[in-house]
């Protein structure tokens, strides 16, 4: 059995707050470590109900992860939540080339968090708008590409399509995992 396993295992024996917690502090590590500008989190019922969960604890799973929540959708089975750090979004919304290609998406005003945030909850509305890829903290140049060509034609597979400088994304995408995994581990020391 994996150490993932073995996790997942440990942590379905828990209360349901607890549980949630776990599971979102492994999630979104990479964010929590500022190494990943945001997660995105489809929450509903799985063996526990993670949408009711998290929708009543909101507050207390923001302040123990440090992390702020948007809710892009919602429905009676799940909700779809942003989670990010505030100061790191803003900065990237501030970048030229980021908000010159939210303009082009339709975007009034990219440089404010609450106004860019809502234009994307209501372009989730429809299918996944492919500049989700900035506010999780991919390259423009990837998420260019793949609002292009769908997908098709990239040069490496990972969390995101990667078009562009390979080396740096299998960096990433291991810093992603090492950041997991270490909190899997502590998790595992503190239940023994």
């Amino acid at each position: 059995m994996t150490d993932s396993q073995r996790f997942y295992e440990k942590i379905s024996l828990l209360d349901d707050f607890t549980y949630l917690y776990y599971y979102l502090k492994v999630q979104l590590a990479p964010t929590r470590s500022c190494q990943k500008l945001g997660g995105l989190l489809n929450l509903s019922h799985t063996k526990k109900p993670l949408h009711k969960i998290f929708l009543n604890y909101r507050q207390d799973y923001e302040e123990r992860l440090g992390l702020k929540s948007f809710i892009l959708r919602e429905s009676p089975q799940g909700v779809l939540v942003y989670f990010f750090q505030e100061k790191c979004l803003e900065d990237r919304l501030q970048e030229g080339d980021c908000q010159d290609y939210l303009r082009r998406c339709g975007y009034e005003n990219p440089g404010s968090i609450k106004e860019t945030l809502e234009c994307l909850k209501s372009r989730f509305q429809g299918a996944c708008p492919h500049e989700v890829g900035l506010f999780l903290g991919y390259p423009l140049s990837d998420v260019e590409a793949f609002t292009n060509f769908g997908g098709k034609a990239s040069s490496y597979k990972g969390y995101w399509c990667v078009y562009s400088n390979i080396p740096l994304a299998k960096k990433l995408f291991s810093q992603y995992d090492q950041s997991k995994e270490e909190i899997i581990h502590r998790v595992l020391l503190e239940q023994g």
